[in-house]
């Protein structure tokens, strides 16, 4: 019920249509009736998921290790909402300490086969990109670490925060949520107006 109540973590992939996961109807009755579409059987394949989802400690792991940081998993998947109260919500792998003392916030990844392709094809995903940014934006942070696999290799970045980004999202979201709290579903014309407004708004966020 409590993801009813606004947009985080994978939604943004699907509000700036860069994710396969599902689309904007389908979306606005997830939040509307808490109608959540099945995946096609076609379309997913669950060895590659459960596999990257156990594999994350073991990134996870790594990094603490490279970098020396400690890791606080969060291991109930637990929420943690905008603080100026816009409908917004985020669900970070885990909170950092820093060498030196400082908080922070970290997101661990493991791709194998054929999604190391979207990694290939654009550095690091849009999608992820997306969720790191509103991360900094309710926790208040300027960077974010991202450690990642893509098979064997491990891979760690530090990414900064974009503001430019994080407003235009917030104007996406929350725009959504109001077509959600006025039961006015998003028409095919209006996708289409989406679809223009995502290709001239959101930058590229290859890195």
């Amino acid at each position: 019920i409590d993801r009813q109540r606004g947009i985080g973590g994978s939604d943004w992939g699907i509000l700036t249509r860069c994710s396969k996961w599902g689309s904007i109807p389908d979306l606005y009755f997830e939040k509307r009736d808490g109608v959540v579409k099945p995946e096609p059987a076609k379309l997913i394949n669950r060895i590659p998921l459960e596999r990257g989802h156990l594999m994350e400690p073991l990134v996870a792991r790594i990094f603490a290790e490279e970098t020396g940081c400690q890791v606080f998993h969060n291991a109930k998947n637990m929420m943690t909402w905008d603080p100026t109260g816009l409908p917004i919500f985020v669900t970070p792998d885990a909170m950092l300490i820093y060498p030196d003392g400082t908080r922070g916030g970290a997101e661990f990844k493991y791709s194998v086969g054929r999604g190391i392709q979207k990694w290939l094809d654009e550095g690091v995903p849009r999608m992820y990109v997306q969720q790191i940014q509103m991360c900094m934006h309710v926790y208040g942070f300027d960077r974010w670490e991202l450690a990642y696999m893509l098979n064997d290799d491990y891979n760690h970045l530090t990414l900064t925060r974009d503001q430019e980004m994080i407003d235009q999202l917030i104007v996406v979201g929350c725009d959504f949520m109001n077509h959600v709290a006025n039961g006015t579903i998003p028409t095919i014309e209006k996708e289409e107006e989406w679809d223009r407004f995502m290709r001239t708004s959101i930058k590229d966020t290859s890195i």
